[in-house]
Order: C-alpha cells, then sequence, then structure tokens
C-alpha cells in the first residue's frame, strides 16, 4: 500500500487533470516549451459553473495540473505535492473558448518547487493566474 506521506511512483491513466481514461477528466496535454509547460483545453459543458461559465474549481484545477507538470517536467521528473496556492482570478473563462494553460517554476531548493500558471483565453488577455509551493516527495 502506498504511503500516505510522499508520492509513490504510480503511473495512471486517470488522474482528473490529465488521465486519458478518465471519463469525467479535463485530458489536458502537456507539452514544454522553452522553460514552461503548456497545454490548450477547451473547456465543455460538464464544466459549467454559471451558464456559460467555467467553474471556477475547475479553473483551480487546471492552474494546479500545469504547476504539477512543470515540476514533474521541468524538474528531472521530480514528484511533488502542492502545499500551498494562491489563485488570483482575472476574467471569466467561458465555455467553448480556447483557453492555453502555461506554468513554470521560478525557484528550487532540496525540498521545495515554488511554481507559476497563468491561463489565457484565445484573445490573449489573462483570466486566472496561480502561484504554488510544492513539496518534492523523497519517493525512489
Amino acid at each position: 500500500m502506498p504511503s500516505r506521506d510522499r508520492i509513490e511512483r504510480q503511473w495512471t491513466d486517470r488522474c482528473f487533470g490529465c488521465g486519458r481514461n478518465n471519463p469525467v477528466g479535463l485530458k489536458l496535454a502537456f507539452r514544454t516549451e522553452g522553460d514552461s509547460v503548456k497545454a490548450d483545453f477547451t473547456p465543455t459543458s460538464p464544466y459549467e459553473g454559471y451558464p456559460g461559465y467555467l467553474h471556477g474549481g475547475i479553473t483551480c484545477a487546471i492552474l494546479d495540473e500545469a504547476m504539477g507538470w512543470a515540476a514533474y517536467g521541468l524538474s528531472s521528473g521530480a514528484l511533488a505535492i502542492t502545499a500551498k496556492a494562491e489563485i488570483e482570478f482575472r476574467r471569466p473563462l467561458l465555455i467553448g473558448e480556447p483557453l492555453t494553460v502555461e506554468a513554470s517554476i521560478t525557484r528550487r531548493s532540496t525540498r521545495h518547487l515554488w511554481t507559476k500558471a497563468t491561463i489565457k483565453r484565445k484573445d490573449g488577455k489573462l483570466a486566472a493566474e496561480a502561484s504554488a509551493i510544492m513539496v518534492i516527495s523523497d519517493a525512489d
């Protein structure tokens, strides 16, 4: 049984953020571009809050997933747990409107990664941004 105090290296296709076999998941597909990771996503009605708008909790999940992928993809495969996150909502995200999420690492220590992420609408306007402190798992 995996420890509850650290992330075990378990690959799954059922992750809510990126899993391809999660029927209700976001299925985000991240790519590395320079010093950041990016994914494109078009919200659909199952993720709606107010009619026509992306639910704020889903916005938070997208930002958190991106920062987790930044930790993993930009830091030699580090598995990290979000210890603290701050999210700022700037503009509404609309159902059916393409968006891009981007994340990067801003600082590193032996046990922590500081990350940031943004979501931009198709017109390039900033809709949400986040920062997080991630604790690097001692798995391995």
